[in-house]
């Protein structure tokens, strides 16, 4: 059986197109799922050849994260009964074989399919912030230095069968799911300082909009959890770089056996889902290998 990928996705069409020059060639344009969120011209033109669905994008409200994810859970739940996995992802997110003798495919259909899957995390940083270049093909890794382990975004995201994702798949149940050191998820946010901007005020108007139309303050909503990584996304920022910047650096294969060893004993349960602890351990860096530069 073939595996999928399946990214939600509303005015985000620089890591669209990234996204899918990656999984593209390495799953089949037929077996990825573009869901945009409210009708997308350009995100459709990007992705002919790709199974693309639109839903409504009515007011934005304060539980709108909690809504799509269980949209994405359902969904993916049920493409998983016509394959082998199911990869479920924000566009900014790729999933790579942390070795470069197999291909992604390759350890997907090793998978066991009696199990939802997740897998260390990184958050990928230019390796010169402020002169990194896109504008003519140049590839991301080969701009990027390092990338800081994330017990936040060790996401399970490989569905077999049916899943319930915690909203952003930083956690799953109703079982807990099993770990593997063969596949990474590499988070993008960082690579490209302009588009880290541009969503960042595109995100705060969102919340504001959202806090507004519920009659809340903003501190309010920051209590409750919901829509708080978008509300104080600069704050958080500043505090990422200057972790990454501190962080011990590491060679690959190394950060992937250290990530490895913490990320079982951060593991706790949540309202029926399984998430990792984002504290208690060390920070570092694992440095993105050579072979790294060839697949984006």
């Amino acid at each position: 059986m073939k595996s999928a990928a399946v990214t939600m996705v509303w005015s985000d069409n620089w890591f669209l197109s990234r996204w899918l020059a990656y999984f593209g060639p390495r799953l089949g344009r037929e077996n990825l799922y573009v869901i945009t969120h409210g009708p997308d011209v350009i995100a459709a033109e990007l992705s002919q050849g790709c199974n693309v669905l639109t839903v409504p994008r009515d007011e934005i409200t304060v539980d709108f994260d909690v809504v799509r994810w269980k949209f994405l859970s359902h969904f993916t739940s049920s493409l998983a009964q016509f394959y082998h996995s199911v990869l479920c992802l924000d566009v900014d997110e790729l999933v790579v074989p942390t070795a470069p003798d197999r291909t992604l495919s390759e350890v997907l259909s090793s998978l066991s399919r009696t199990t939802s899957w997740a897998m260390p995390g990184f958050e990928v940083f230019p390796a010169a912030p402020g002169t990194e270049t896109y504008a003519n093909g140049e590839g991301i890794a080969r701009q990027s230095g390092s990338a800081l382990f994330s017990p936040f975004y060790s996401k399970s995201c490989v569905a077999t069968g049916q899943i319930d994702f915690y909203p952003g798949a930083h956690g799953a149940g109703p079982e807990k799911p099993s770990l593997t050191n063969d596949l990474a998820l590499l988070h993008l946010r960082f690579v490209s300082g302009a588009e880290l901007e541009r969503r960042r005020i595109e995100r705060e108007k969102l919340t504001s909009s959202a806090y507004d139309a519920a009659g809340v303050t903003t501190e309010e909503m920051t209590a409750s959890g919901r829509l708080v990584s978008w509300a104080h996304a600069r704050r958080r920022h500043r505090k990422l770089f200057k972790e990454h910047d501190e962080s011990e650096k590491i060679g690959w294969q190394d950060g992937l056996s250290r990530a490895a060893t913490l990320l079982p004993g951060l593991c706790f349960e949540h309202r029926g889902h399984h998430l990792f602890r984002t504290q208690r351990h060390r920070s570092f860096s694992a440095i993105l290998p050579d072979w790294m530069a060839e697949a984006f």
